[in-house]
């Protein structure tokens, strides 16, 4: 484990470890500072010392993490990227993960508000110059074909300012 990182939580049976430095594990992969970094919960149980760190999220030059949340089955991570909000729904498949990006208005603010452990439901909110702050919900489908094509996105105003020029 890396002397100077923190614990995040658990998805998908995995422990989530963001990184406050760089890091190599003896014999392993570099990790830059600001990554996400999954290990296997069964794994930890079995040889803590030994355990593979995955990577989940390593950012760009000019890109930071800058929240997540899990549910039942997934991560969503919103990060920063030239200073413009985006969110991505991450899921893990045999210890790797995969990244899907949530559509969202340009020159966004995303945060996370709340997500729930027992389903994939997740909720964020969303504001930009133009747009009033919306609330929004990110719910999978009941099918196992979730990760391709299936996330309903229901968008609730809940504050808007009067148009420029009026009072």
């Amino acid at each position: 484990m890396p002397k100077k990182g923190n614990i995040g939580g658990i998805a998908s049976g995995r422990l989530l470890v963001t990184l406050d430095e760089d890091w190599k594990p003896s014999g392993g992969t570099a990790f830059a500072a600001g990554s996400m970094i999954s290990y296997a919960v069964a794994e930890l149980k079995k040889k803590t010392l030994r355990a593979r760190p995955w990577l989940v999220f390593q950012p760009g030059p000019r890109q930071a993490l800058s929240g997540f949340s899990a549910t039942r089955h997934l991560l969503i991570l919103t990060i920063l990227d030239n200073v413009q909000g985006k969110a991505f729904v991450y899921k893990c498949d045999q210890g790797a993960w995969r990244a899907t990006a949530i559509p969202l208005p340009e020159n966004a603010s995303v945060g996370l508000p709340a997500a729930s452990n027992e389903t994939d439901e997740v909720m964020f909110t969303v504001s930009n110059y133009p747009t009033p702050t919306s609330l929004c919900t990110l719910t999978p489908q009941e099918t196992s074909t979730f990760f391709e094509n299936s996330v309903n996105r229901h968008a609730i105003t809940i504050g808007s300012a009067p148009p420029r020029g009026q009072s």
